[in-house]
């Protein structure tokens, strides 16, 4: 008899559990990337007749509103990683070169701004939905895509990293590689 290892014991459930994961994440996925429900958070508010008081239901939910905010959210994340990752590693890209602070220094009062005009424009699209007002959103996600491409393109490459972490004339513990 041999002793089977954890892997080959239990590699026919965890192989199940991923299908079944994966399965019902495609089943959920399917049914939010068609349609928002209604009272949802991107349905709008109730309308009020203020001289009778009745109350009606909300009018169908703003897919154009949620594809804005969820682009515009995964733009200013990644903006915001990218300079908290220059805050962060500040000694080691300033010896790989200045430039890439400089240039971060530029973009990041311009992407904080195009945030604030954002929120702005999207406080006043939500008082009155039109598609102008979409169109200002989608002008301010277009500067926001800018400044996110622009600060991605700083960030240098792991060789570059790898480059400025190397110290020089250091003894190689591998005989085959070569010290650059």
């Amino acid at each position: 008899m041999t002793m089977k290892t954890f892997r080959e014991r239990h590699l026919g459930a965890c192989l199940y559990s991923m299908l079944a994961a994966s399965a019902l994440l495609t089943i959920i996925l399917q049914g939010c990337a068609t349609r928002l429900e209604t009272g949802g958070a991107y349905a709008p508010a109730p309308i009020t007749n203020e001289v009778t008081g009745v109350v009606t239901a909300s009018p169908a939910p703003d897919p154009g509103l949620f594809a804005v905010d969820t682009t515009a959210d995964f733009l200013f994340t990644t903006i915001q990683a990218v300079f908290k990752l220059e805050r962060d590693n500040r000694n080691l890209f300033w010896k790989i070169s200045p430039n890439i602070k400089h240039t971060l220094d530029g973009i990041r009062p311009q992407a904080k701004q195009a945030v604030e005009d954002f929120g702005k424009a999207r406080t006043v699209y939500l008082a009155n939905p039109t598609p102008a007002g979409l169109s200002t959103l989608d002008t301010i996600l277009g500067q926001l895509k800018a400044f996110s491409s622009a600060v991605q393109a700083v960030i240098p490459s792991a060789a570059q990293v790898a480059a400025a972490t190397t110290i020089p004339n250091a003894p190689n513990p591998d005989p085959v590689i070569r010290n650059p």
